[in-house]
Formats: C-alpha cells, sequence, structure tokens
C-alpha cells in the first residue's frame, strides 16, 4: 500500500468533515478525548473514506476563527486590487490591479467563509471581487482556471450563487476558446506572468484550474469542455512527471505539432532539480482531477509524487 495515505482529501471544499468514527475514534477515547470534544478529517483512496486523522474540536474551531480573522482582517484592509502576497512581519498586502494569477484565491477564501458561516459579509466580499474577475476571461492565460474555478465556481457550487455561476462559465468560456489540439493542452499565453511565456509553454501549476471545465462542460453542455480538461492533465504527465514521481516544473512545446521541445524548472535551481512547489502543484491537481473526473491514471499520478514527496522532504 502507498504511503501517501491521505493525498485525496481535504481538496474538495464541498466536504463536510464527519464525526469521529471507528479506529480513530478508540484512539481518541485512549487519549482522553470525547467523540463531541474531536472532530477527524477524512482521508480518501479510490474515493472512499478508509482513515481519519483525529483533530480535537477546540484546535479545528480556534484554526478556522484564526483563519476568519485574518479574512475580516483583509477584507478590511484592501479596498482596490487583489490581494497577492502579504508581509508576514506587519501584515500589510501587496495588491495586483486585475488578480494576477493568485486573484481567485482570495474570492474563494471569501465563498468558503460564507459558506462555512453563513454571515452575509464574506458573501458581499466574495461578490465583489468576483464581479472584479470578470473581465479576466479574455486574458491570454491559463491561469484563468485558477482564477475563475476558485474565484466563482466556488460560489456557485457551495452556495448556489447565480452571479458566480454566471461569472465561472464565462471565464471556462473564454479559457476553452485556447485549447491548442494538437498538443492536447492550454499553453500559458502571453499574458501568463512567467519568466517563459507564449503559446509553446505549459507548466504543472495550471493543472488543477483543469476542473473548472469539468465542471462547466456540464452545467453548459458543452461536452468537448470537459475532454480539453482531461486531455491537458493528462498531457501533463508527459511534460512534468519524471518516472520517479519528482516533478519539473515546465516543459516547452512545438505549437504547430504539439510535440514536446523541452523540460525545465524555471523556479529552481536548475533544470533537473525538483521545486517543492511545483510538487505540491501536481500532488494537489492530479487529486482534484480524480475527484472531479474519476479518471484512475490522475489518481496513481497524485499518489506516486506524494510518495516522492513523502520520501525526499526533509
Amino acid at each position: 500500500m502507498s504511503s501517501a495515505l491521505s493525498v485525496g482529501m481535504a481538496i474538495d471544499p464541498a466536504v463536510l468533515f464527519p464525526r469521529v468514527r471507528g479506529t480513530a475514534r478508540r484512539d481518541a477515547a485512549r487519549r482522553g478525548a470525547t467523540r463531541r470534544d474531536t472532530v477527524a478529517l477524512p482521508t480518501w483512496r479510490f474515493g472512499l473514506v478508509y482513515d481519519t486523522c483525529p483533530m480535537s474540536a477546540r484546535d479545528w474551531d480556534a484554526a478556522l476563527q484564526r483563519m476568519l480573522g485574518r479574512i475580516v482582517a483583509t477584507g478590511g484592509q484592501v479596498t482596490d486590487g487583489f490581494p497577492h502576497y502579504g508581509d508576514p512581519a506587519t501584515g500589510r498586502w501587496t495588491t495586483s490591479p486585475a488578480g494576477d494569477w493568485t486573484g481567485g484565491f482570495w474570492n474563494g477564501l471569501c465563498w468558503l467563509a460564507a459558506h462555512a458561516t453563513g454571515k452575509d459579509p464574506y458573501r458581499e466580499w466574495a461578490l465583489a471581487w468576483t464581479e472584479r474577475l470578470r473581465s479576466r476571461a479574455t486574458s491570454d492565460t491559463v491561469f484563468r482556471g485558477f482564477l475563475f474555478y476558485y474565484g466563482a465556481l466556488l460560489g456557485a457550487v457551495l452556495l448556489g450563487d447565480p452571479r458566480a455561476r454566471a461569472i465561472a462559465l464565462e471565464g471556462a468560456a473564454g479559457w476553452a476558446r485556447s485549447y491548442n489540439a494538437r498538443a492536447g493542452a492550454f499553453p500559458l499565453g502571453a499574458e501568463a506572468k512567467v519568466s517563459d511565456v507564449g503559446h509553446g509553454e505549459a507548466n504543472i501549476d495550471t493543472v488543477q484550474g483543469a476542473a473548472l471545465l469539468v465542471w462547466a462542460a456540464r452545467e453548459a453542455g458543452e461536452p468537448t469542455w470537459r475532454q480539453m480538461a482531461i486531455s491537458h492533465t493528462r498531457r501533463h504527465i508527459e511534460f512534468c512527471i519524471r518516472s520517479d514521481g519528482s516533478v519539473c516544473q515546465s516543459a516547452s512545446f512545438d505549437p504547430g505539432t504539439g510535440a514536446m521541445l523541452r523540460r525545465y524548472t524555471h523556479k529552481g535551481i536548475r533544470d533537473d532539480s525538483t521545486w517543492a512547489r511545483a510538487q505540491a502543484w501536481a500532488i494537489v491537481g492530479y487529486t482534484l482531477m480524480h475527484r472531479w473526473t474519476g479518471e484512475r491514471d490522475f489518481l496513481d499520478v497524485a499518489v506516486r509524487t506524494a510518495d516522492w514527496w513523502l520520501a525526499h522532504a526533509p
């Protein structure tokens, strides 16, 4: 059995955490915790819960309150643009006017907070920033997957918000138009905000965004969008996943033929190095795409990349 036991969960924000049960409950009892005091974070294999990681309800609530507090502080501080990165010492945000590649993450946090608490301010913030994302549907960047999955789709899926649904579908439709059928993938595009951009570049970061098209295919009655998403995800196995389960962040391909030309790690020390965040992108992306599509080879890649990380992390 793979050592990557918990690779499959915590990626799907619509999953609600159940109370502890089975062996996890007995383990918690031995530590003096009661069922009321303990929650369980489920772990998954082949789509089924098969184990749990107990966590005290007090610790869970404390973590949640800290996250909600940071969201409130951010919503009060950032009025123009989107939070892009924060100063860990001061908490002050550097913003981007149109969201860059991270804008959807802030919206997503607001949607999750609205879902968790049922409170209006989070939903109002989420809607306001989601509307600001609308113009990005025509941006020449593969990161539209990030922007509209987290930034709009979560509002449609978790809260049934019709405006979020409409904006998510606009983002999906715009992104689908950039698909390169010869490569079977979406190129980074000219506005991707990375060092090597254009219509013959790809990177592992973009796999998780493909889930936007899987959802949109069903919502809009466009089955080809689902096939584009699956092809994009599968092609990045060739582009970025090494035989030992480590990840090469980026690849170049011929836009005319789709043939891969080179692999490289533009944020690593050298082309054959493994950048930690790229490894994480692969674990998250292939897990998420397995959960949306059921494709077994995506789960295999998620487990293989997680196993490599567990074996090599300091």
